[in-house]
């Protein structure tokens, strides 16, 4: 795999004295003849002296010569080898390496042997992570007392390649302290993407525990009597294993929550103003889960009372002294309001702010503002929004997940088509390094009107650089040549962050660009800022083949059927972002009661109108939106 060549300039003082130990092997040592004159010698008194690696090696020397056994020879040798890697003397333990690669090893002397050689390389320059990896695992016999020190070196190799499965698969082998293999291997579990799990409970057996505490922590989160018996069964099923003895705290809390009693509810919304038609369309979404939730109950008993604050031109202490008695905030809207109301937020009241902050906020609001945590797993405020970059984020590792590597990316010069561009092309990289791969390979294409997004295309797929050498070949021939312009083959999807008039401009230039001889499908990938829903007849025409995400409430046969027609026949002239933010009022307001349970459980979710939703450990709302693609101009979603 890799050559064991010398590692410095500098002679390990080791190496002259190994070199004759090991020059004798094809010969056993002559036995003398002579007699044997024994002296009766004094009883010393044995003294305990630590050995060295020179001691070890002399040993070495002096085994070999007197007895000619050549795999006690080698054992003292990888003895001395391995006290020099402890003491930090790679090249000397990397010379009694080489010396003793050409020997022939015992399959236990060459499995430690093996894990030598990768511990001397590692952190070298001139050995990668992934050949150290290949190397430990092509030794097919590793032995019992060694196996613990194989699993230590993989773990370490496979974290530094990001490779998190693996790396805690590795951890459970080592001899670390069993209360730290259950917390990491738990934190993984807990953070794989559901669709994953049976997957790696088959391929990763160790795991299997794990993953069945997640899964139904996950199917009873929301009836904690029920989760309670679950957990009773499941402890006495693997009450043997180190699980049950060092129990995730998470699960635990999970078991104590019931719903929060929400007496009194302050919606915080610009209800006047530049942004009132926003803050109206959420308050209609509030209103209509709050009589959603009348009709099912068919009471008023268990309905909270409900009070909505126009945000518009007050400041920070009004909004407090409006709030009042409520022990629920929905809002503010505006990221300023957000982050000034968080600080100054009353005892006892948990906040659902309807934006977010800049990771740089947070911190400094975090070391100045103690947010301790409320009853029943709530805490103080959590954040919603409907944030353009995460639906870039999600597409980047959608299409990542199904191969594709060199995608054109398109983008408007607007502040916010710049800013999804710039999330999906760093998701990208990120992915990129972590599966190892070379180069990024992204093309980015900007434009300003439709002239120059067709030539913005065009030089991409380079089209117009196929044109400029058939009509130079043609010049230099004086014939006229019978071809037609290619385009670029490398390019296996365009990325549109682009106006929903645009996108429809784009397709027809794609398909104009690529060759129809070439039998070749380049696709087009969008976020729900591509899409427009009108009830014009042709307005899918230009849309074929178009992935796109979107949130689950615009999508056909959604599971909120009766709703859509109640809003439909009250608002017939809404537009879709006004729909969309109609969800959003919904959700806010549905998230409520299930706020503990998902703050405690960080991986179970709730199907709601904007997408599934669940909130990570910075207290975000993090949405995962459905796949849709236009086909013979209709809708139809991808099930993935």
């Amino acid at each position: 795999m890799f050559n064991l060549e010398p590692q410095s300039k500098r002679i390990a003082v080791t190496a002259g004295i190994i070199s004759l130990i090991l020059s004798g092997c094809g010969s056993t040592p002559q036995q003398s003849n002579a007699p044997v004159v024994r002296v009766q010698e004094a009883p010393t008194v044995v003294q305990e002296v630590q050995d060295t690696p020179l001691k070890l090696i002399t040993r070495a020397k002096s085994t070999w010569l007197s007895t000619g056994d050549e795999t006690q020879r080698n054992a003292y040798l990888l003895d001395a080898a391995e006290l020099f890697l402890e003491q930090g003397d790679t090249v000397s333990a990397h010379q009694i390496l080489m010396e003793l690669a050409n020997e022939t090893l015992t399959p236990t002397l060459a499995a430690r042997f093996k894990l030598l050689v990768a511990q001397s390389q590692y952190d070298g320059a001139n050995v990668s992570t992934t050949e150290l990896i290949t190397w430990l695992n092509e030794q097919e016999y590793v032995p019992s007392a060694l196996q613990p020190d194989y699993a230590e070196l993989l773990y370490r190799l496979y974290s530094e390649q990001g490779n998190a499965i693996d790396s805690v698969d590795q951890l459970l082998k080592t001899s670390r302290p069993d209360e730290e293999k259950v917390k990491a291997s738990w934190n993984l579990v807990s953070a794989l993407p559901e669709s994953q799990l049976n997957a790696i409970s088959s391929s990763h057996p160790e795991l299997a525990p794990y993953i069945a505490l997640r899964q139904l922590a996950v199917e009873y989160a929301y009836d904690s009597a029920a989760l309670s018996q679950a957990v009773d069964q499941f402890t006495t099923v693997y009450r043997s294993h180190p699980l049950v003895q060092f129990f995730p705290s998470d699960v635990t809390q999970a078991l104590t929550i019931n719903s929060p009693e929400i007496d009194k509810i302050a919606v915080l919304l610009p209800l006047s103003g530049r942004l009132e038609s926003t803050g109206n369309t959420v308050k209609e979404g509030v209103l209509a889960a709050y009589y959603s939730q009348y009709q099912a109950d068919q009471s008023d008993e268990n309905l909270p009372s409900l009070q909505f604050i126009d945000t518009n031109e007050k400041s920070i202490e009004q909004l407090t002294a409006e709030i009042g008695s409520a022990n629920f905030v929905i809002g503010p809207l505006l990221k300023e309001n957000v982050e000034a109301l968080s600080a100054a937020l009353p005892p006892n009241v948990n906040m659902l702010a309807l934006n977010r902050l800049d990771t740089n906020d947070v911190q400094s609001l975090a070391t100045n503002v103690e947010f301790g945590e409320l009853s029943g797993g709530l805490q103080r405020v959590n954040y919603f929004s409907l944030a353009p970059e995460d639906e870039a984020i999600q597409l980047a590792d959608s299409m990542f997940s199904k191969g594709i590597r060199a995608p054109v990316l398109v983008h408007g010069q607007s502040v916010l088509y710049q800013r999804m561009s710039n999330a999906f092309d760093t998701r990208w990289q990120t992915l990129v390094k972590q599966h190892g791969l070379a180069k990024v390979n992204i093309t980015t294409v900007t434009y300003s009107d439709s002239a120059s997004l067709r030539e913005g295309i065009t030089r991409a797929l380079d089209v117009e650089q196929s044109k400029e050498r058939i009509k130079q070949i043609d010049h230099m021939v004086n014939e006229n040549i019978y071809n037609m312009p290619r385009s670029r083959h490398d390019i296996d999807a365009i990325v549109a962050f682009t106006s929903p008039q645009d996108t429809e401009l784009l397709n027809p230039i794609i398909e104009a660009s690529l060759t129809p001889y070439e039998g070749k499908v380049t696709n087009v990938y969008a976020t729900s800022r591509s899409m427009e829903y009108t009830s014009a007849k042709n307005q899918w025409r230009d849309l074929q083949n178009v992935h796109f995400l979107d949130m689950p409430w615009v999508m056909p046969n959604n599971n909120w059927q009766a709703l859509r027609q109640s809003a439909d026949q009250i608002w017939p002239d809404r537009t879709t972002l006004q729909s969309r933010l109609f969800a959003f009022g919904v959700d806010a307001y549905r998230l409520l009661p299930n706020l503990g349970v998902l703050n405690t459980l960080p991986y179970t979710d709730l199907q709601g109108l904007t997408g599934k939703l669940s909130i990570n450990t910075h207290g975000e709302v993090e949405r995962v939106l459905p796949h849709a693609v236009i086909l013979r101009e209709n809708i139809q979603l991808i099930t993935e």
